[in-house]
Formats: structure tokens, C-alpha cells, sequence
């Protein structure tokens, strides 16, 4: 028998003019932004302060939509991204007005205030029943969660999911508040769902973590915050909460790592439409896991000081799709890596290496002070059928790469489509390019295809194809290369600025189409 006590709601549903929104309140281990406020059809939106470089906003929407934008001074000037989207705005003082027909994800940046990033999902249609016999809500007197962030809620949820995996299956439902939490293990056939304004919080303290790996380049231990049990299946995260590692903060203070979400060895898994924040490391890292689809996620990390935070790895692993995310880090947005057994990250993952096969990354922004989007260092194993369709590289140091750097496998077709890379932000004292594609310890990349690649700018140094001794670059095509200046379709490796060609006792086989 579920026993139920009463919470606060504080989901807000508004129907206008044809138009329906969905907001929270901000939770309260959050600050709010001191430079911006947000209406959408005159309904207050929460903007959460991030850092002194981005802040953002999340909400859900259906129909057509005014988004009205009041800067903390007048507005001289604004871009907003992606670009390619052409969005015209009007400014009045300090108000940026424009109109959204449908929900994508935006950066909007206004004089030199932080850049403020609008992640705007579609409406939930798999909103659970809290009443449901198949659902166990964390909030009941059955595990009375602590939602106030002032008691760690670790064990009510793990009972939650427990419950859930002993009866064959079922929804553990997380209300909105702030739940601090150490390591969560996911089990088969448990969907996990986060309400808007739920936080699944790091506590920040290592005493309340398992270590389960070194990283040596870093000489600190660290921790997967949320994985999966080992040869999980049919696991569900969703929801419009979200996950926040509390990492930056443990790791300066008691140098302890902190991997947001590990699937490891999973099948079939979905994440849908959460918020992931603050990984000490790397965020969401997929690893030797099948068949998973990874939608509409926002990954918000400091993007500035704290080295080795990508946001996405998928590490040998098979039919993945990523579809509409938006990813801020100071290390790379997303990436591909395969590992050996004696890697230290690796030392304690399930089963044996595995190549990585069928990844797919569509509609993804990346905004980085390393790559926006990359395969490799790692290539223990082979590496093939890969591809970033559709993708936005907002600020980076490499907006394409390839770094075949670790390991002596075969990285083969590989598809870069439909790519707009609008400028750079490279790590202090590091070059920026938009193509790096480079080998340093032998292997072979073959069969890599760029097409349709928006280059807007080139960056600070010209871009590299690069093998060294005993290494093949065999059949890298570039088709419809649109370079800075007259809209004009590059003929010429020179003209795509790639001066940088090495082969080094290598071999490189280039073909350029139009």
C-alpha cells in the first residue's frame, strides 16, 4: 500500500493565446541570473545563473510563442545562435523581442553580458500517474525522500528503484525539490522520471562516493554518480529535472572526480529531456552499452578553469543515437573513444573491450574550449560507421577532429554533414582550427566524407591532415566546403585553409568535390 504525504508543487502550466508553457520555479540551490529577466508571452520564465560567462534558461512550449529578452543595460548589439536558424529580433532599450515557432535551443548573446542559452523543449506527452500501481513516488510515506536538500535522500531512492526492479519493473517518480545524493545504481526494466524543478545533487563530499576509478593524468580518484548494474536492459531516465554532479566544488575542494551518468554494459536505454550539470569530469559517458537513444538533453558544465569535463563520451559502444542536445564544457561536447583493459578510467568496467560501431550525433550544439565534435584520442579498438549530421560548433578550439592519438585500431567512415561552425574560444595559449585531423602512434583512418560543411571562420592557425610513421589517411572527401567570405565552395585544400598536410612517412589520400 502506497502512502502518500502532500508537496508543494511548482510546475506552472500556462495556455495563451493558442500557445502552451511549461516552467518551474527556480530550485533553491540555484541563483538566479542578475543580468537578464524572461517573459514568453508575458509569463516570467527563471533564467539560472550559471557562471560570469553563461547563464540559461529551460522551459517547454507548444504553438507559436514571443520571447521577450530585458537586459540589465541597453542592448548595442546581439547574435543570436544557431545562426542558421535566421532569427530576426527587434530591440527597444534594453528588450530583445522575437517570435519561436517551435522548440530548439538557442544562444543569445547581448553586448558583452554572459551569453544566455534558451534550452526549450516540447511539451512532455509520458508524464506518469503518481497513483499508478506501477509507480513509486520517492515523496511517499514508503520512502520519504528528503526534498529540501538538507538530509541526504541516496538510500530512499535506491529502495525506490529496488522496489522497482523486484517486481519485474516499473516509474520511480522524483517531485520537484533538491534530493542530495551520493552513487545511484539503475537496474532493468526501471524507468526513472525526473518532474520539472526535481535535482538529483551531488553533496560535494567525497566520504559520500565509492571510488571507481583513478585518473592518473589528474592523480585523483573519482566516482560514477548514477551507472547501471551490470547488464542492465530496458532502462528509462526522463523527464524535465535534472542531474547536477555538485562536481567542480568536490574536486577543488577534496580533488574527487564525479562522472555524472555511466550506463555501463546496459542495453537499451533512453535519457529524454533531462538537465545534466557540473561534472568533475566527464558527464554523460555511455560505455560498452547497446542500443541507446539520447534525446533532447542539455549538459551545462563550467566551461573555463576546470580541464578534462567533456560533456558526451560514448566509449565502445553500439547503435547510439544522439538527437537534439545542447553541451557547454571546457573540454570536448562530444566524442567517440575506444580503451584498453589497462586504461586507468577503465580499470573497473564490465566484461572486455569492445569495438565502437553505429553512432550517431544529430542536431547537437557544442560549445567548447577543446573540440565540439571528435573521435578519439583513444582507438584501442576499432572505431567505424560514425556520424555528426546537422551539428552547430558555437565556440571551440577544434570544431572538427579526428585524433587517432592512443592505440593502433581502424577509425573507418566516418560522415561530418550539414555542419556550421560559427567562431572559436580556444583554451589560454592554444591554437584554434576548424579541421584537425591527426595521428600520432601509427593506425589507420580511412573513408572520412565532410560535406556541406558551413566554415564561417577559419580560426587562428590553418587546419591539419597529418600521419606519421607507419599510419594510413586513406579516402578523406571534401564536398560542398562553404568558406568565409563570398559564400563561396572551397576547390582547393589551400582554399579550405588546410596547409598544415603532413605525411611523415605516412600515406594521404585527399578528394575534393563540388
Amino acid at each position: 500500500m502506497k502512502h502518500h504525504i502532500i508537496v508543494v508543487l511548482l510546475l506552472s502550466i500556462y495556455s495563451i493565446s493558442g500557445a502552451e508553457i511549461v516552467t518551474c520555479s527556480l530550485p533553491f540551490c540555484y541563483r538566479e541570473s542578475d543580468s537578464y529577466q524572461l517573459s514568453v508571452d508575458s509569463v516570467s520564465i527563471p533564467i539560472t545563473y550559471y557562471s560570469d560567462i553563461y547563464n540559461y534558461a529551460h522551459f517547454s512550449m507548444k504553438g507559436k510563442i514571443t520571447v521577450t529578452i530585458t537586459a540589465k543595460e541597453e542592448i548595442k548589439t546581439y547574435r543570436i545562435s544557431p545562426l542558421r536558424t535566421e532569427l530576426e529580433a527587434c530591440v527597444n532599450g534594453r528588450t530583445l523581442t522575437f517570435v519561436m515557432e517551435r522548440s530548439e535551443y538557442l544562444i543569445v548573446k547581448l553586448n558583452q553580458l554572459p551569453d544566455l542559452i534558451l534550452a526549450v523543449d516540447e511539451l512532455e506527452t509520458d508524464i506518469p500517474s503518481r497513483e499508478a500501481s506501477n509507480v513509486y513516488d520517492i515523496s511517499s510515506l514508503d520512502y520519504n525522500a528528503d526534498s529540501e536538500g538538507k538530509a541526504l535522500s541516496t538510500q530512499a531512492i535506491q529502495n525506490a528503484i529496488n522496489d522497482a526492479s523486484y517486481h519485474g519493473g516499473g516509474i520511480v517518480y522524483i517531485p520537484s525539490g533538491v534530493y542530495l545524493c551520493g552513487n545511484l545504481v539503475l537496474k532493468s526494466n526501471v524507468a526513472i522520471y525526473l518532474e520539472a524543478g526535481a535535482v538529483i545533487r551531488g553533496t560535494g563530499k567525497r566520504e559520500d562516493y565509492t571510488v571507481h576509478f583513478r585518473k592518473e593524468s589528474l592523480k585523483m580518484d573519482g566516482t560514477w554518480f548514477i551507472s547501471t548494474e551490470k547488464n542492465a536492459s530496458n532502462i528509462k531516465l526522463y523527464g524535465r529535472g535534472t542531474i547536477d554532479g555538485n562536481g567542480l566544488a568536490m574536486r577543488l575542494n577534496d580533488r574527487f572526480l564525479n562522472n555524472l551518468l555511466v550506463p555501463l554494459q546496459c542495453h537499451s536505454l533512453t535519457v529524454d529531456g533531462i538537465v545534466f550539470r557540473d561534472s568533475g569530469l566527464w558527464g554523460v559517458v555511455v560505455t560498452r552499452s547497446h542500443n541507446v537513444t539520447i534525446k533532447d538533453i542539455k549538459i551545462f558544465n563550467e566551461n573555463d578553469i576546470a580541464y578534462e569535463n567533456d560533456a558526451m563520451d560514448i566509449q565502445e559502444s553500439q547503435n547510439v543515437l544522439v538527437r537534439k542536445a545542447i553541451a557547454v564544457s571546457e573540454d570536448d561536447t562530444y566524442s567517440t573513444k575506444t580503451w584498453s583493459e589497462k586504461t586507468d578510467i577503465a580499470s573497473n568496467w564490465c566484461g572486455k573491450s569492445e569495438e565502437l560501431k553505429n553512432v550517431v550525433f544529430d542536431n547537437c550544439i557544442g560549445w567548447s574550449r577543446c573540440a565540439a565534435f571528435k573521435i578519439g584520442y583513444g582507438v584501442f579498438q576499432n572505431q567505424s560507421n560514425i556520424i555528426f549530421r546537422n551539428g552547430v560548433a558555437y565556440r571551440c578550439m577544434r570544431a572538427i577532429a579526428i585524433n587517432h592519438r592512443y592505440g593502433g585500431h581502424i577509425i573507418d567512415n566516418v560522415l561530418f554533414e550539414n555542419i556550421d561552425i560559427e567562431g572559436f574560444w580556444p583554451r589560454k595559449y592554444r591554437d584554434s582550427r576548424w579541421l584537425d585531423i591527426s595521428m600520432k602512434n601509427g593506425g589507420v583512418i580511412k573513408n572520412v566524407y565532410l560535406k556541406n560543411i558551413r566554415v564561417r571562420a577559419f580560426g587562428d592557425k590553418p587546419s591539419i591532415l597529418k600521419t606519421v610513421t607507419n599510419s594510413f589517411l586513406e579516402n578523406v572527401v571534401f564536398e560542398n566546403i562553404q568558406i568565409p567570405g563570398e559564400c563561396l565552395y572551397a576547390k582547393t585544400l589551400n582554399e579550405m585553409n588546410i596547409l598544415g598536410v603532413s605525411q611523415s612517412s605516412g600515406q594521404i589520400d585527399i578528394k575534393i568535390r563540388k
